[in-house]
């Protein structure tokens, strides 16, 4: 619970950074646990704001990573992950953001139920976190145009006491005043009033009458009421016009806010309704100079009405999510839903002048793996395997399986990456040349899914460890298996070969889950005893088996300790003896790898933070919330740590199943890998 609430309070700032090709800002950082992310987009996008100056264009997706973009090269410039609560769980996979008027602040609401509210500030990289009482999911954003205030929609179940209004004080982050639930919001252009789209519910008969309210700044009392409109809704510039749907599946219409007459509608057939995905009415916004409305039809096509004359223009894009207009309204950017791209338009011809590309990385047991010199980068993509330059920051090839992509590991000597195939019934292993995309072996044997593998330090054997309960040693010159290692029949889920080489170690959990759910690699179950096994590769004698320990496992640089996972947390014990030197870290927690010096171990908990604990006495030097961070890379001449970045929800149905939208990011940690 400690970590949980350190994750939810205290989100530690972060920045991006830049070397090479990256898309960041300066190398090194000034501070730590900055990052940049390999690619665009890893999921679908919810919420488009363009800065008020029109410099910057904000994206957000799926509830946790934000990202910021120069609108003049298009390329990505900040990204910040607001880490997901497991225990909190989400209504859906939405997300919103509102930029504050001067253009330093960006709020942001993620799709956790009950999740806080962040402030970034854009200049000093600083994140707060704004309270809101354990209220539903963050439905929508607004400030008021001093800047001043902030208001949030936090929509549930009427009645049920996790839904309303939230009004804080920018500057000192205090709640002003809880109001009643709405669904969509805005601010009047002077400034004077918050525009709510609400229901008027009544118990008896049961009953959801639309409305659109104004609440007086203040005094937040309704001051003027406009029954029958529904959001959401759309304010002009001017401050004088409010474009909405006439009752929740009525035709988009332009009132007067002054007195609410209606000023111009939507004829019947596509145009009558927005219907836009699960969206019920679909205006999007004004463009600044208010003679023109983008909303969404029934026909899901995105269109531009000139509502003072009626001409309606459409647009090449359907499916639309959201959608802003640039502030000088010469572009306009759309989100589709299904798609993970950011579309740009020139709005006075309708022509697609840029795309903010996606790249999705990970669905499912995400991995990674480096070159001896960290040069070379290869990451688990669903069937796909995909190679990056580092230095470069780029992609540079890819190869494709015919089954979803496990394990990676990388040869210590040459350019080959072995790739294990995860919940197949032909569980071959592939190795490719990273360079061309041939295939140089297949090594064929195991009966399940593959959940581990290593290469031995000098490159000529590979180990993998399979759901079917063996260990196979195989001779990476002629492919053939060199030797089979078993214990119980369980899943082998980690393998780590000693510095040396002369030592291999395993970790078995109970092997039940079968092909069609592998067994996650850092799963410990603690109903069935777990053990971890020690052999003489040399003689294939199994020096020891220590029960009640798990994987995954590491090796200290000298060879002379091994560390493990148990229930209490982290154990390391000396393997000549197999005596306990060290032990700490909290239920749950797993050691992922030591640092080249010996130093610390870098270790991750339960909840997604990773941690460098000192060695032997196990204090933590830093640590940051990395949600998913089952695979890491240290890179000691850059200080960085890559890692697979994932975003994790625990599914009710199936408890060990985890689903994963991820990216590559690069994590600075400077002083923690020098010499």
């Amino acid at each position: 619970m400690r970590t949980i609430s350190w994750i939810a309070g205290t989100l530690a700032a972060v920045a991006c950074v830049v070397y090479g090709g990256w898309n960041q800002v300066g190398y090194p950082p000034e501070a730590p646990w900055s990052f940049a992310v390999l690619s665009g987009h890893t999921s679908e996008v919810y919420a488009l704001a363009f800065s008020p100056d029109g410099s910057l264009l904000a994206t957000g997706e799926v509830g946790t990573v934000f990202r910021i973009w120069d609108t003049r090269t298009w390329r990505e410039i900040r990204t910040l992950v607001v880490p997901v609560n497991p225990t909190r769980g989400t209504t859906c996979p939405g997300t919103s953001l509102a930029w504050s008027p001067d253009g330093r602040l960006l709020a942001l609401g993620g799709s956790d139920y009950g999740g806080p509210v962040h402030l970034w500030d854009i200049e000093t990289g600083e994140v707060r976190t704004l309270p809101t009482g354990g209220l539903a999911r963050t439905r929508g954003l607004v400030f008021s145009p001093d800047g001043s205030l902030l208001a949030g929609s936090f929509p549930g179940w009427t009645g049920s006491g996790t839904d309303g209004t939230v009004v804080w004080d920018v500057l000192t982050g205090d709640v002003l005043h809880i109001l009643p639930v709405a669904f969509y919001l805005g601010f009047t252009a002077d400034g004077n009033h918050l525009v709510a789209a609400t229901l008027n519910w009544s118990e008896e008969p049961v009953r959801f009458s639309p409305r659109i309210v104004l609440w007086e700044i203040g005094t937040w009392a309704e001051t003027q009421v406009l029954d029958g409109l529904w959001g959401p809704f759309a304010l002009s510039p001017c401050g004088g016009y409010l474009a909405a749907t006439s009752g929740p599946r009525g035709p988009v219409v332009v009132v007067a806010m002054a007195t609410g007459e209606v000023l111009a509608q939507l004829g019947d057939g596509p145009l009558g309704h927005g219907l836009s995905g699960h969206e019920v009415a679909a205006p999007i916004g004004f463009s600044p100079d208010g003679k023109h409305l983008a909303f969404v039809g029934t026909d899901r096509v995105l269109r531009l009405w000139a509502w003072a004359t009626g001409e309606v223009v459409p647009t090449p894009t359907v499916h639309v999510r959201t959608a802003s207009f640039s502030p000088d309204g010469l572009t306009l950017a759309t989100a589709s839903k299904g798609d993970l791209t950011v579309e740009l338009w020139d709005t006075a011809t309708l022509q697609l002048v840029g795309r903010l590309p996606g790249q999705q990385v990970a669905t499912h047991w995400a991995d990674l793996c480096a070159s001896p010199d960290r040069a070379i980068l290869a990451t688990a993509a669903r069937s796909e395997v995909v190679f990056w330059d580092l230095p470069a920051g780029t992609r540079r090839g890819s190869v494709k399986l015919p089954r979803q992509v496990g394990p990676l590991a990388y040869h210590p000597v040459s350019d080959v990456v072995a790739v294990g195939a995860a919940g197949s019934l032909r569980s071959e292993i592939t190795l490719w040349d990273v360079h061309t995309g041939d295939l140089v072996l297949a090594l064929d044997g195991h009966r399940d899914g593959v959940l581990s593998l290593e290469f031995a330090p000098s490159g000529d054997l590979l180990a993998s460890g399979g759901a079917d309960g063996v260990v196979r040693i195989w001779d990476t010159a002629s492919g053939k298996e060199h030797t089979a290692l078993q214990a119980n029949a369980q899943a082998v889920v980690a393998v780590a070969f000693s510095p040396d080489g002369d030592l291999l170690a395993a970790a078995w959990i109970p092997g039940s889950y079968g092909a069609a759910y592998p067994a996650p690699k850092f799963l410990l179950d603690w109903r069935y005893p777990p053990a971890v096994s020690l052999w003489d590769l040399g003689t294939g004698e199994q020096l020891r088996m220590l029960e009640g320990r798990s994987g995954p496992l590491a090796f200290s640089p000298c060879g002379a300790y091994l560390a493990m996972a148990r229930a209490e947390g982290v154990e390391v014990v000396e393997v000549a003896t197999a005596t306990e030197v060290a032990s700490f870290g909290e239920p749950g927690e797993a050691p992922l790898q030591f640092t080249p010096d010996g130093r610390y171990l870098v270790t991750r908990s339960r909840e997604g933070a990773v941690r460098f604990r000192s060695f032997p006495d196990g204090e933590i030097a830093r640590e940051t919330p990395i949600v998913g961070a089952d695979a890491i890379v240290l890179d000691p001449e850059r200080g960085l740590l890559y890692t697979a970045l994932s975003r994790t929800a625990l599914s009710r149905s199936f408890p060990f199943y985890y689903g994963r939208l991820g990216a590559v990011v690069a994590w600075y940690v400077g002083d923690l890998l020098g010499p």
